[in-house]
């Protein structure tokens, strides 16, 4: 029987708030380190997923049945330069 697609959330907050506690935490850690790496980046919705914009999209996460997809473009490189990815993203990977 099909499903019903959800609507797109409204905002980051949103999307996060429609998952699990123990989700709910995961995502708010990966939400924190990209702010980290790029601290300008603006939060908004694209393609029904959480996008952070500083000039053009850097990353975009989602959350699947089993797993969380964060799809990093090329320019975040430079971002993640200034942090220590093994500390804060290592438990992820």
């Amino acid at each position: 029987m099909p499903v019903a697609p959800t609507p797109k959330p409204a905002n980051i907050n949103s999307y996060i708030g429609h998952f699990s506690n123990a989700v709910q935490e995961i995502l708010e850690k990966i939400r924190l380190v990209i702010h980290k790496a790029a601290p300008d980046a603006k939060e908004k919705i694209s393609y029904s997923m959480p996008a952070f914009e500083q000039k053009r999209i850097v990353v975009y996460f989602a959350t699947f049945k089993n797993h969380i997809g964060l799809y990093a473009l090329k320019i975040l490189k430079k971002y993640f330069q200034n942090i220590n990815q093994e500390k804060d993203l290592h438990k992820y990977f």
